[in-house]
């Protein structure tokens, strides 16, 4: 625990002092930073690809919602440190060159999260699978490109 949150907590302060100086961050902890969400995506599509099935029907993973919240968060404040290291290292990105990262927000998959009592599951659950199944698309995207990423910011910092 202690780890994540000081390489979250560098993050923060890196994306403070890059509104400074453009870069602002160790290269070193970026890469230690995109490892760590990289983990985090693998975890949240580990958690999520068994409630894309129509046997499953959606199922609930409001027991994670403090998880993927900080996931989620993690994941927002990493994005602006990767752009500023995309402009600082333009002629050395490599794979990582056309990477686009999808934006997630967390208010937006709040139904997976959340267990309503007003809605029947009849309605609810074709709601929820769609979402979840939208999720995972972008969980696989991510992985994708922060894969890329990572790649090109541990070349460039060797």
């Amino acid at each position: 625990m202690k780890r994540k949150d000081y390489l979250h907590d560098e993050v923060r302060d890196a994306d403070m002092e890059s509104k400074k100086n453009n870069f602002g961050f160790k290269e070193g902890r970026l890469s230690d930073f995109i490892s760590y969400v990289s983990e985090k995506t693998e975890w949240a599509i580990n958690l999520v690809t068994p409630h894309t099935n129509l046997i499953s029907g959606g199922g609930h993973i409001a027991f994670q919602h403090a998880a993927f919240e900080e996931y989620f968060k993690n994941y927002n404040e990493l994005l602006p440190a990767i752009e500023n290291w995309k402009l600082q290292y333009k002629s050395f990105m490599g794979v990582a060159e056309n990477t686009v990262l999808p934006a997630l927000d967390f208010d937006e998959y709040q139904v997976l999260f959340s267990d309503s009592i007003l809605v029947p599951d009849v309605i609810e659950d074709p709601v929820r699978l769609n979402k979840m199944r939208e999720l995972l698309d972008k969980l696989f995207i991510v992985r994708q490109e922060l894969g890329k990423i990572e790649m090109a910011v541990k070349v460039n910092t060797i």
